[in-house]
């Protein structure tokens, strides 16, 4: 009896399960850092050779067209992303139901999507680029394809997620480097980002039917379809908020003024866009302990939450700095002397990064918190008021306007707009702590507030 009772194993303390979970994020960080790390490099330099191979002029057009299809795959991808992936974690005994429906419903979004696209890109461009637009209008079918990396995510399956990712990523890199040195024309790069589209879904399907325990067959309920509509709608609504002031003022710059001009700001753009990839690392990392600690713990998931939001801010902070300061040199060895005129708006756009890594701090915590009607109607405020310092700005300032339009829109949201609500003043809270304490100080050990009560 005794020796039985010796046998039976005793649980774990809970410090080991802490140190446990901490060892799966770290795990998962290096999976998608691996990515990142491959993608960031192979991604930029392959960028800085088309932009130089386009010129201004040529890249204004191809990233004009890019900005319009990323805002329509967003309606595509319906604000399912975060609802699947938490559910998924939190109900994981019906998988094929929740990825089945979020197939069928992002199918049926996207075919009448494609025709708004090609007959808005077809009056943004006078009829011109018939063929460029055809071939941009594949790259909405992504969110089709990106469900089931949702479902990687969800288990911890980073590693088949970033071995499909880093596929598709080699294949495509060697189509457009070959292109430039073929010398083609926008059309073929168009074509390439249609290519890369399709061997990303490709990668991801593949992964998921190799990974053990995922659902060998999707299943569509109306009930469960009509569920996740109502879940996602604020988050649809907010996202495309979002991407309104994060690509809309490419278009507008285009349409205010010239292709020459958005080229040279869309070079702006992409340079800084650089400073986003350690936050969103740290947030696929985070986001299953996030989730657990929230229904487990909440006194430690606010503890948590604001140690994730001072890692992203000062991530933010040290990427603009730099930026800042080697801009005069860093733009012209880039992209060439006819982009000369991009190292101011470059400047002034990269300090987007503190802010973009703060909302992306806020849109977790409000979307475990339930907030999602707030964040919806702080996105459209932010949305609303840069589109408003856009016209405003670009005709006088130029590119260096549309920049200046997006910093002070970002700003006003995640550190002003936050605090109007007592539901989302402790995103407010989080956002100015990690913004003004020392990273690592003996503050960060605090607990923040304690988010009111419905």
């Amino acid at each position: 009896m005794g020796q039985s009772a010796r046998s039976v194993p005793l649980p774990a303390p809970a410090s080991k399960q802490i140190t446990a979970e901490r060892r799966s994020v770290l795990g998962n960080a290096f999976w998608l850092g691996l990515d990142r790390v491959i993608r960031m490099p192979v991604g930029f330099v392959v960028s800085v050779l088309v932009i130089r191979h386009l010129g201004p002029a040529g890249n204004g057009l191809l990233q004009s067209g890019l900005a319009l299809a990323a805002i329509l795959t967003c309606v595509v991808e319906l604000g399912l992303e975060g609802v699947v992936r938490r559910d998924l974690v939190r109900t994981p005994d019906r998988p094929e139901v929740l990825l089945g429906v979020a197939t069928f419903l992002r199918l049926g979004a996207l075919l009448p999507l494609l025709a708004v696209f090609l007959a808005l890109h077809t009056w943004q461009t006078g009829g011109s680029q018939l063929a460029l637009g055809g071939w941009l209008a594949v790259t909405l079918a992504l969110p089709v394809g990106q469900i089931f990396d949702t479902w990687l995510l969800a288990h911890d399956r980073m590693r088949a997620s970033a071995i499909a990712s880093i596929s598709a990523l080699g294949a495509s890199t060697l189509l457009r480097i070959g292109l430039v040195i073929a010398g083609a024309s926008v059309v073929a790069f168009g074509a390439a980002a249609a290519a890369e589209t399709l061997l990303v879904i490709a990668g991801v399907w593949v992964a998921f039917r190799l990974s053990q325990g995922s659902p060998r067959a999707l299943r569509f309920e109306a009930p469960e379809a009509g569920r996740l509509l109502r879940a996602s709608a604020p988050l649809l609504f907010t996202n495309l908020a979002v991407l309104v002031y994060r690509r809309c003022d490419v278009l507008i710059v285009t349409s205010l003024l010239h292709a020459h001009a958005a080229g040279i700001y869309a070079a702006a753009v992409r340079l800084a866009e650089t400073g986003y990839i350690l936050p969103m690392i740290v947030l696929n990392a985070w986001f299953p302990r996030l989730t657990r600690l929230h229904r487990e713990d909440p006194r430690q998931f606010r503890i948590e939450m604001a140690r994730f939001y001072r890692l992203l801010t000062w991530l933010g902070l040290a990427f603009a700095g730099a930026a800042t300061l080697a801009a005069p040199i860093l733009v012209p060895l880039l992209f060439g002397p006819a982009y000369t005129e991009t190292t101011v708006p470059f400047t002034i756009y990269a300090w987007t990064a503190v802010f973009i890594a703060q909302g992306i701090a806020r849109s977790q915590w409000l979307l475990l918190e339930n907030r999602l009607v707030e964040g919806l109607g702080l996105a459209v405020a932010g949305a609303g008021l840069n589109l408003l310092l856009n016209f405003l700005l670009v005709p006088v300032y130029g590119p260096a306007g549309a920049a200046w339009a997006a910093v002070l829109a970002l700003a006003a949201n995640v550190l002003g707009f936050t605090a109007w609500s007592a539901r989302t003043r402790p995103a407010w809270h989080f956002g100015w702590r990690a913004l003004l304490l020392p990273f690592g100080s003996a503050a960060n050990r605090i607990e923040p507030p304690s988010p009111p009560l419905p």
